[in-house]
């Protein structure tokens, strides 16, 4: 029976993932990390998880199972569902194949920890939540339509299950973070098995075919919509699992922390262009006032763009080159390096000053590109709306940035983030034209923000008032941990970023990667930083020679405030 469902299972070779399944999973792989962030994984592989935990989720998994079987059941029942008794075997086959092949596979975990398969009565809320919006799917009460189209809605709620449970075994594995006496190896072992691969590529292949013959491209929208629907019940039914010993994330509810800091990089950590394009933009369709036609100054802007760039690789080739790599990091000769860093940033800024490019634009039109042309990273408006909002433990937010404008960033968080972000920038200077009335810039750049030094001087002199601030407010209470995250992913950050508790990388360049690395930095994903604390094997400390990246401001919310 067991090789009988293995053969009515298989896959033809090249037809795995080429269709919707394939474009879903895509649009939500990133979403579907933020599993990882939960207490419930990070404990599980740090291999700390209290067994009540564990115990827990290995019942509450068995519940999806059963709720499989019966959709199965019911889509193979439908005598009118295919023009062709080929489509009903093939869900019949996914049906053996789970109760012959899956589920004794599943039995023998529970047989491992001394469990009895749960009942009725011990489902937890969020297990429920999503058998039910499956069994749902399947008999028509969510979207109703015709039995192929509810057999391609409800394929696409288990495809989702499957790929998300098997990306999340998959992700632990590769990161080392299971020995092999973990005691909880053997789950995520069997999610990331061959048995659970070829279900879900079964589904995948049969929900591509049927997607193609029976979907419009609204209904195919519909279908991704439940695909979506059904991993943000199991990010939930992960966010909801009970635990019982402190934990590392989310670090908002970490105990014994009074407060944390966090200072943010704006220019491509927090928007999606870098805003010396936007203003190049502005500087290109300014007004007549300008001394310069507009085709010159585009071909001077892209000839200092291409100067800019060439001369900054050279600038940290040269750095790379003098020395030879170091294992250990070493802090003093990262700082004695970035002062060729710096000296050609303020060399660079001295330079469009000079030629007067930025002279004569509208200070309105500043602010009206930053609010609809400069738009911010998916994911950065709601991660600092959130933290504005939260109140336990107290956040403090910063924008450091070598932006000119700092009119430019606050309307780029308008409405409603630029009256309480403190933005720390330079500004274009200004003044009233007497003939038109506008504010016009004067071409002078107030700096303030040039290089990786004044980044450093204005991160330390925020905490060094927040110290001051403490001290004289404390009445002999509040007292805890004061954690500073700072968040960045260019090389003007690097300084920022290993002298704060915890750093993390965001969409790093090549060039902070390269020289970082040059003086003993370790480039680690967050998710393993996360498991190493938890396991004891490391904390939260500045100049330890660690940054921690991310893909994605997902995962920053993720782990500073959770799910």
């Amino acid at each position: 029976m067991e090789q009988v469902a293995e053969e009515a299972v298989e896959v033809p070779v090249g037809a795995v993932a080429v269709g919707v399944s394939s474009r879903f999973w895509k649009q939500h792989e990133e979403e579907s990390t933020l599993a990882l962030f939960t207490p419930f994984l990070v404990c599980l592989g740090a291999g700390d998880l209290d067994s009540q935990s564990f115990r827990h989720c290995l019942s509450q998994n068995l519940f999806f199972f059963q709720a499989f079987l019966r959709v199965y059941d019911q889509l193979a029942a439908e005598e009118y569902l295919f023009r062709s008794e080929e489509i009903r075997s093939i869900i019949r086959s996914f049906r053996d194949y789970l109760a012959h092949n899956i589920l004794p596979g599943y039995g023998r975990v529970f047989q491992n920890w001394g469990l009895e398969p749960p009942n009725d009565g011990s489902i937890h809320r969020a297990t429920a939540e999503y058998r039910d919006f499956l069994l749902k799917i399947a008999s028509g009460e969510v979207l109703g339509g015709s039995p192929e189209r509810r057999a391609v809605y409800t394929l696409a709620a288990i495809v989702s299950f499957l790929k998300l449970y098997q990306h999340l075994a998959d992700i632990i594995e590769a990161y080392s973070l299971t020995s092999s006496n973990h005691i909880y190896k053997i789950w995520i072992n069997f999610f990331s098995s061959k048995e659970i691969q070829k279900l879900a590529e079964g589904n995948e292949y049969l929900l591509d075919q049927l997607s193609l013959r029976y979907l419009c491209y609204g209904e195919v929208e519909l279908t991704n919509g439940l695909y979506h629907r059904a991993m943000e019940l199991q990010l939930k039914f992960f966010a909801s699992q009970p635990i019982s010993r402190p934990t590392v994330v989310p670090l908002a509810r970490t105990q014994d922390l009074n407060k944390v800091t966090i200072f943010s990089d704006f220019d491509m950590t927090c928007s999606v262009n870098d805003s010396v394009a936007i203003l190049g933009k502005l500087v290109v369709f300014k007004s007549a006032f300008s001394p310069y036609p507009s085709y010159v100054l585009s071909g001077v802007l892209k000839n200092l763009s291409c100067r800019y760039i060439q001369g900054f690789t050279e600038c940290i080739k040269r750095i790379t080159s003098s020395s030879v790599p170091g294992e250990a990091f070493d802090y003093n000769g990262l700082k004695e390096a970035t002062e060729e860093v710096a000296a050609y940033e303020k060399w660079s800024n001295d330079l469009v000053a000079n030629l007067m490019i930025l002279k004569n634009l509208d200070l309105d039109a500043i602010k009206l590109a930053g609010r609809y042309y400069h738009p911010l990273q998916k994911g950065c408006r709601e991660f600092f709306e959130k933290i504005v909002n939260n109140e336990n433990p107290k956040f403090d937010v910063h924008i450091i940035s070598y932006c000119w404008s700092g009119d430019l960033i606050r309307t780029a968080f308008s409405p409603g983030l630029d009256t309480v972000l403190n933005i720390h920038s330079n500004e274009l200077a200004t003044e009233v034209c007497i003939t038109t009335g506008k504010t016009l810039t004067t071409g002078e750049i107030v700096k303030k923000v040039e290089s990786p030094f004044e980044k450093l001087e204005t991160f330390r002199k925020i905490l060094e008032d927040h110290k001051r601030s403490s001290s004289s407010n404390n009445s002999g209470g509040g007292q805890g941990k004061h954690l500073k995250v700072y968040i960045g992913g260019e090389v003007g950050d690097i300084l920022c970023l290993v002298e704060a508790d915890i750093g993390i990388v965001l969409g790093s360049s090549t060039n902070l990667v390269k020289l970082g690395k040059h003086f003993g930095v370790s480039f680690v994903p967050l998710i393993q930083g996360l498991v190493e604390n938890q396991m004891g094997l490391g904390f939260w400390r500045p100049l330890c020679g660690t940054l921690y990246t991310v893909g994605c401001w997902a995962e920053v919310q993720a782990f500073i405030l959770g799910l």
